[in-house]
């Protein structure tokens, strides 16, 4: 809602042919792009996983969203720059400007694109999930999780965010900051059911006249 929320504010007081029907297609589309760059990561995420890197990479993923975290909320050196942002959020808005009167669907694809600490975050957790399919999935389901948020942004009035802002500045790092600890618990495999599971090992073992993988989970000796 922080970062989609004003953009959705500005197409619904700003656009008198931003109808509820066109704000669904516009939603429809953006989560279609979420799910679009979960396949990409899920790729980027599998292809780790060939060279057996799942481990490391859940961790180093969940270092960065961590320390992301930590730096919104007290003086850490930002990885990135937030005015660099800034310019590219005010390029996308010029666009949108443009795409507004002539198709809506392009516009939610484009939307997809913005910069976005939560997009970041679920991006970086869908990578760690290694497949393709499941991190389509995830950024589906982590577009739709978000309509109810971006629906009270097109029906609520203005003035009713100004006051929430400096509660929902808060928001972004905790999230962020949770993903990030969920990852380093996954990276660690220390053996918690479902959060850390222990790492799996692939053994070679004769099958007839051919040798094959068979997988081996590492269990915690009496």
């Amino acid at each position: 809602m922080v970062m989609c929320g004003p953009l959705i504010l500005f197409l619904r007081h700003n656009r008198k042919n931003y109808s509820i029907y066109k704000f669904g297609i516009h939603q429809g589309s953006r989560i279609l792009g979420y799910t679009i760059l979960g396949g990409v990561a899920g790729l980027v995420g599998y292809g780790f996983s060939l060279v057996s890197l799942q481990q490391y990479i859940a961790l180093a993923l969940g270092g960065l969203l961590l320390y992301t975290a930590l730096s919104s909320l007290i003086p850490l050196p930002k990885i990135y720059q937030f005015k660099k942002i800034a310019h590219i959020k005010k390029w996308f808005s010029s666009i949108y400007s443009r795409l507004m009167t002539k198709s809506i669907i392009p516009l939610g694809l484009l939307h997809a694109l913005l910069p976005c600490g939560l997009v970041y975050t679920a991006l970086a957790a869908s990578t760690a999930l290694f497949d393709p399919l499941k991190s389509m999935l995830f950024m589906c389901f982590f577009g739709l999780g978000t309509l109810p948020a971006l629906g009270l942004t097109y029906l609520l009035p203005v003035p009713f965010f100004k006051t929430k802002k400096r509660i929902l500045r808060y928001v972004l790092p905790t999230t962020t900051g949770i993903v990030g600890v969920l990852l380093i618990l996954r990276g660690l495999s220390i053996g918690i059911a479902f959060l850390s599971p222990a790492k799996e090992q692939l053994k070679v073992a004769p099958q007839g006249s051919q040798y094959e993988c068979v997988q081996v989970v590492k269990t915690d000796s009496l």
